[in-house]
């Protein structure tokens, strides 16, 4: 009986030494020969809470969606981190279309990188403004993408829509 419970105790302990240790960076990023891509999956937000609570209201997600008129905007926090020096971040803005014809992205602003290190996300962040076009017509779906540039031009895109009113 004192045989097995040793022998049990050592294989448990060889199959817990013989596991390897989780490493977050190998298992997030991808390498390439020109560096690496930047990493960012935040939930999107509008910074300005919701009338009568202490909620944000997410992009895209039903009736807390927002819309918004021609000439006023929002505020929207991307987290991210790389491993490769970020250049840049570019917000480019377009009207959705069908799927079968090709939107036109318009570079809305090019903000370029400073460190900007959160202690509490432990990545980078940056509050990014965007301002809906004067002239939209009510009812447009909005497309906004936030692109995230490395100096070795490897991206990762973010995504929000909404509509305007």
């Amino acid at each position: 009986m004192y045989n097995k419970l040793i022998y049990i105790i050592l294989l448990v302990l060889l199959n817990w030494a013989c596991k390897k240790p989780n490493d977050f960076l190998a298992e997030t990023t991808i390498p390439t020969g020109a560096g690496y891509y930047p990493i960012s999956n935040n939930t999107l937000l509008d910074t300005a809470k919701i009338v009568g609570t202490n909620t944000n209201r997410v992009f895209g997600t039903g009736s807390t969606n927002r819309t918004y008129a021609a000439g006023s905007g929002f505020v929207t926090e991307l987290q991210y981190f790389s491993l490769s020096p970020v250049q840049e971040i570019q917000v480019y803005d377009s009207i959705s279309l069908p799927t079968a014809a090709k939107r036109a992205r318009t570079l809305v602003k090019t903000i370029p990188y400073l460190k900007s290190y959160s202690f509490i996300s432990k990545q980078d962040t940056t509050l990014v403004g965007y301002t809906v076009p004067v002239g939209t017509a009510a009812g447009t779906t909005m497309v906004v993408d936030f692109v995230i540039v490395n100096v070795n031009t490897l991206f990762v895109n973010r995504r929000i829509s909404f509509k305007t009113k």
